[in-house]
């Protein structure tokens, strides 16, 4: 009896499995592809999300200080709106007296020596508002410079805000050269008030302190105060 060849089953022979394969591989790679191409298209879009977030943080922490105009204002009584428009302010004086700021209350904001370190502080960074009242004494020239606003560790007699003038932080803060008042305010609240004094004789020689963006730091008769971070 002639058996002849068995055949053997097509998913037994060696080329069944290397087309399978190969056409595996082909509807594979669109998928793999079509994969790959998702996964950048999620991280440059999640890149660039981050980098607009960026840029309105940035905004965020910006002051708009168009209004201010350089001004020189002699001895009496100014009003703010009138006499020089509102805004962020570096005020200098060329001699020694003094230099109050009123608000619509008719509260003293800022009242200081101005003119000579000996005898009061050089300047005085501050926001002045419509409607607010300066007065000068004893000072022959009072120079209102439009303030910058950009991050700084060292700060001078003024209002500053955190997050505008300085980074949040910890940070421990003390006084260059003389004695003032130094005050941190917290949503209007005081969460710090102390005189820091370089010398420790009539006041803190140093405040360890953690301030937060939106605080408010109020500082009187001091030259300059130095923020260390901690």
């Amino acid at each position: 009896m002639n058996k002849g060849k068995v055949k053997k089953k097509i998913y037994k022979r060696w080329w069944f499995w290397t087309v399978a394969i190969i056409f595996i591989l082909i509807l594979a790679n669109p998928l793999n592809s079509n994969s790959k191409t998702v996964k950048e298209k999620n991280i440059v879009e999640s890149d660039k999300k981050k980098s607009e977030e960026k840029v309105v943080e940035d905004k965020a922490k910006t002051r708009d200080n168009s209004t201010a105009v350089e001004t020189v204002l002699s001895t009496g009584i100014f009003i703010v709106g009138q006499d020089i428009p509102k805004g962020r302010y570096v005020c200098t004086g060329d001699s020694s007296g003094n230099f109050i700021i009123y608000d619509k209350d008719n509260i003293p904001v800022v009242n200081e020596i101005l003119g000579d370190e000996n005898f009061g502080v050089t300047k005085v960074t501050v926001d002045i508002k419509d409607g607010e009242k300066i007065d000068i004494g004893g000072i022959k020239n009072v120079k209102f410079t439009p303030a910058n606003t950009e991050l700084l560790q060292e700060l001078t007699t003024g209002i500053w805000e955190v997050g505008l003038d300085i980074k949040e932080g910890r940070y421990v803060a003390s006084s260059a050269k003389g004695q003032g008042n130094f005050i941190v305010y917290r949503k209007g609240l005081p969460i710090t008030n102390e005189i820091l004094s370089d010398s420790g004789e009539f006041g803190v020689p140093s405040i360890t302190l953690e301030i937060k963006n939106g605080d408010l730091i109020q500082i009187s008769a001091l030259e300059k105060v130095i923020f260390n971070l901690k």
